[in-house]
């Protein structure tokens, strides 16, 4: 069986001390809060410590061993126990109940015992994590114009969900005009708003290119509404950008910002380096929480289609693995 191989392939051990201790029911070992104990679970807790997958909704389940923490040892614990004949877990378990343990690990809900409701959507674009809850959202906004769409739609999707976030790629009508592309994006915000298991009290947009334009012009419209955005390698919109960048408003928004772009970004009719640079300058200004990262020249073509995907450069170095910063910036802001 490949599965319980998985843990055996991990050099390093990861610690996760959480800061509060609040309870919902649940059983000991079920990570993915399913109701049952298998060996998804271990699966489960091994992709959220080291892949980028997503946290589990009630870390007590998580903590196997009951030690107070969630580490290596605790899907070991499981997979040794569901196939070695080792110890079985503490309590609560085979039923669900409260943890006895006085630690400082929560269980904020638990649809496996009941705390949940599926999630409520019609969208057939929405990206929604494997297990129900309530998560946070996040609207993604393309690239391109004319004919044309810049960016991996479906691909950043489903690398939102993968990651415990509701993610929305919503795709604007082919337009050159900016118009039609901000209508587009406010309607994408009001739908992404409208599925029941997006908590709205943790929102964030992600643009690249003409998408990261509309973006800020979103952002600057509900400056109390995101705790993050992420803008790679903003267009500047025949001037869009720069009336945005000199908007007064800008102060008045509470996101902490994420702005990236290749350092061989010098294409597509503008010189996109100069311009994100430009721009978190502008948010500096305007004493925004700003985080610039200008990533290494994509090899033998123009920066800007670093952001065309997301993921398929981190094959190539590293330093252009773009993603791992984005996920890293909404873990910290959003979550």
């Amino acid at each position: 069986m490949k599965y319980p191989a998985i843990f055996l392939l991990l050099s390093g051990v990861v610690f996760f001390y959480p800061v509060a201790s609040v309870g919902a029911e649940f059983i000991r070992g079920d990570s993915d809060s399913n109701g049952r104990v298998d060996i998804s679970d271990a699966i489960f807790t091994l992709q959220w410590l080291f892949a980028g997958g997503a946290q589990p909704g009630c870390l007590s389940s998580a903590d196997a061993d009951d030690n107070g923490s969630i580490e290596l040892s605790d899907p070991i614990y499981s997979l040794g126990f569901l196939f070695l004949g080792g110890a079985v877990f503490p309590a609560p378990y085979p039923d669900c109940g409260d943890d006895p343990s006085r630690d400082r690990l929560d269980c904020l809900e638990n649809p496996g015992c009941g705390e949940a409701e599926p999630c409520l959507n019609t969208l057939p674009d929405i990206c929604l994590p494997a297990v129900a809850g309530s998560f946070p959202g996040v609207l993604y906004n393309h690239g391109g114009l004319g004919d044309s769409v810049g960016g991996d739609l479906e691909g950043t999707c489903e690398a939102l969900s993968a990651a415990g976030y509701v993610g929305y790629s919503k795709q604007r009508r082919l337009e050159d005009a900016l118009p039609p592309g901000r209508q587009d994006v406010a309607q994408g915000l009001e739908e992404l708003l409208e599925v029941s298991c997006v908590d709205q009290d943790r929102l964030a947009l992600v643009g690249y290119s003409r998408g990261g334009l509309l973006s800020l012009e979103l952002a600057l419209e509900n400056p109390d509404l995101f705790d993050a955005v992420v803008l790679m390698a903003p267009a500047p919109g025949n001037g869009a950008l720069e009336k945005a960048m000199a908007d007064p408003g800008l102060a008045d928004i509470r996101a902490s910002f994420l702005v990236l772009v290749s350092e061989n970004d010098q294409c597509q009719g503008a010189n996109h380096v100069t311009i994100a640079r430009d721009l978190a300058e502008a948010l500096r200004d305007a004493e925004l929480d700003v985080t610039f990262e200008e990533l290494d020249e994509v090899p033998d073509r123009c920066g800007h289609y670093l952001f065309d995907t997301v993921n398929d450069y981190c094959e190539v170095s590293a330093d252009l693995c773009y993603w791992r910063l984005v996920m890293n910036f909404l873990d910290e802001k959003v979550r």
